[in-house]
């Protein structure tokens, strides 16, 4: 029976380009695992609040990267169509980097006044750089995932996350403060889109013969309910994911952001390396699918419970175990930060469930059901900013209250998609 079930998963080609990006998204987290004792030691929590701030920020400024227009490079039947849409949001993406540009030069000071923090000012003139690097990865990586090109896509995260702690570790040894961090963080992403580009071009003609003026128009109104819905709905998540990091900022320190950030990162580990993973081939085998049967509930409940039984063990870990944990592996003036895991852990197993299955709003053109989601979860933040900041909240009280509203909300999204799925 066991020897049956072994065949019938190696057998599937889901399975196989599951494992195929999930080796190389596996080896890139184990090499931040393997070098953040070190990291972490070098630098001090205030430097990774001001990390994480930058984070922040251009977590949500990278939803208008290509206005997301990338995923109809995914979605859209005709190869000769998806070349022109690369170099569609090629463009879009640059004239997006050119208004951050404006963007900082003229709010720079006012965001860094806001969250209580003057050293991100310097920083802040890196973010055109960072949306225009993030825009042109996303892009490729589209046309890859349609290609199914996953072994390319697992080899970038590897390089990107092997240069990223290394630039790091060697400049943290000699420069006091968050300039390592900075500089790791850009030549990772820099590396991961000069090699998509050449693989890229190595495989497939995608030259600037594609590009026609002509049909910039004809796509922005074929596609416009991305950036009208699609744009808005991830715009209100990010926002709202990114709240806490705003919301410690500006009521608390640098320093309680440094211990989030580094909580959001470890937990975030599986979300990178399975949940991505899988939710790069749920894209591709779900439209796949659909555009064959119609409907796609069987696949949808097979993934769900994948990802159910994968996030079991680690719950149960970090709940008993978290605070020690950090301690041990980067120093005790990391034991905060697993005091927050406790916290958060049940928010980020849902984060992880939901995270693959949300791209049935996509699938089934519902894009508005991701945007009322998020809205009502950023209402609801925005509630819990202004009162933790009138009843001056211990930022503990703060972050369960966060958990709650976001893991109650996902549930209930969850239910939405499964029946979306049918």
């Amino acid at each position: 029976m066991l020897n049956k079930i072994k065949k019938k998963y190696k057998s599937s080609e889901i399975f196989r380009n599951v494992i195929t990006l999930m080796k190389g998204t596996s080896f890139a987290q184990l090499i931040p695992i393997l070098t953040a004792p070190i990291v972490y030691r070098i630098y001090s929590p205030t430097d990774y609040g001001t990390l994480g701030l930058y984070f922040a920020i251009s977590g949500i400024l990278s939803a208008f990267s290509t206005l997301q227009f990338q995923e109809t490079i995914i979605i859209c039947k005709d190869d000769y169509e998806a070349k022109s849409l690369v170099w569609f949001n090629r463009l879009v993406n640059l004239i997006i980097s050119f208004f951050v540009f404006i963007f900082i030069f003229f709010l720079g000071a006012l965001i860094a006044d806001f969250n209580n923090n003057t050293e991100i000012i310097k920083w802040l003139w890196l973010m055109p750089l960072t949306i225009f690097i993030t825009g042109q990865t996303q892009i490729l990586r589209a046309w890859c995932n349609r290609q199914k090109y996953f072994k390319i896509m697992s080899t970038i995260t590897i390089l990107s996350s092997l240069i990223t702690p290394l630039i790091s570790i060697g400049t943290g040894l000699f420069i006091k403060g968050p300039s390592g961090l900075f500089f790791g963080l850009l030549s990772g992403q820099a590396l991961s889109l000069i090699i998509l580009t050449i693989n890229v071009k190595r495989n497939d003609d995608i030259n600037i013969s594609y590009f026609k003026y002509s049909q910039v128009i004809y796509y922005f109104k074929k596609y416009i309910n991305f950036p009208k819905i699609s744009l808005a709905t991830d715009l209100v998540g990010r926002a709202t994911n990114n709240l806490p990091v705003f919301i410690l900022s500006s009521q608390y320190s640098p320093a309680i952001v440094g211990a989030y950030t580094l909580c959001s990162r470890m937990l975030g580990i599986p979300i990178s390396v399975i949940g991505s993973s899988l939710s790069e081939v749920f894209k591709q085998k779900v439209t796949e699918i659909y555009h064959s049967r119609g409907e796609f509930s069987f696949f949808f409940k097979k993934t769900l419970k994948t990802l159910v039984l994968i996030s079991f063990i680690p719950l149960i870990l970090c709940l008993l175990f978290a605070p020690k944990l950090f301690s041990l592996v980067f120093s005790d003036k990391w034991t905060e930060s697993g005091m927050i895991a406790q916290i958060l852990v049940f928010y980020f197993v849902v984060k992880f469930i939901v995270g693959p299955l949300s791209y049935t709003i996509i699938i089934r053109n519902k894009l508005q059901a991701g945007l009322i989601k998020n809205l009502f979860t950023g209402f609801s933040m925005l509630c819990l900013f202004f009162t933790s900041e009138y009843y001056a909240f211990n930022y503990i009280i703060l972050l369960m209250l966060f958990s709650f509203i976001y893991s109650l909300t996902d549930l209930l999204y969850l239910s939405y998609l499964f029946k979306l799925s049918k």
